[in-house]
């Protein structure tokens, strides 16, 4: 009898030790983690720093809003949007089934500032997807006065912009009547 219990504990023991010992689960649903700043803590109106944690890896100073992330139709890809360095954007994606990761230099590109928007303005502006097509995603970045539309190219890491209508860098000349050109006498 003491062998069958010295066995039991002994199992028990093992069961646990490999339970203890595994690596933790890596969860590939993205989920949304805030971080207090000193600004935070010292001012009353300081905001905390928001990260999104997917895979295992949390990135910080997500851009966007709630939920901070883009889930790519038919396929097992999230992208996001964050500062790796203050001044630098970074696109991400994210693949859901092996919890790899590509990331992509951002630049002058509109894209990812209001990743998570679109729901919430009812596709009146924000960040999406616009159509997918094998390892080609087509992306769109609405805004008050801009249209963006670039294209992620999945194989070459690279994003192109391939259209931007903008009412920044246009002028309107609006004549009075009595401002418009005569003809000569």
């Amino acid at each position: 009898m003491n062998q069958k219990k010295s066995i039991l504990l002994l199992g028990a023991l093992a069961c646990v030790a490999l339970i203890a010992g595994a690596p933790p689960r890596k969860s590939q649903i993205p989920r949304s983690v805030t971080r207090p700043t000193l600004d935070s803590i010292l001012n009353v109106h300081g905001s905390p720093e928001q990260g999104l944690r997917i895979c295992g890896r949390t990135f910080r100073r997500v851009k966007g809003g709630p939920p901070y992330y883009v889930a790519v139709p038919t396929m097992s890809l999230v992208l996001l949007a964050h500062e790796p360095v203050p001044g630098t954007r970074t696109l991400v994606v994210c693949n859901t089934n092996d919890c790899t990761f590509q990331a992509i230099p951002l630049g002058e590109i509109v894209f990812g500032n209001q990743i998570g928007v679109w729901d919430a303005t009812k596709g009146q502006m924000g960040d999406m997807v616009e159509s997918v097509s094998s390892n080609r995603l087509s992306l769109l970045s609405k805004g008050f006065r801009y249209v963006e539309r670039s294209v992620l190219d999945l194989n070459n890491n690279t994003l192109r912009v391939v259209e931007v209508q903008s009412e920044r860098n246009q002028t309107d000349l609006d004549f009075w009547p009595s401002q418009q050109p005569q003809a000569p006498k």
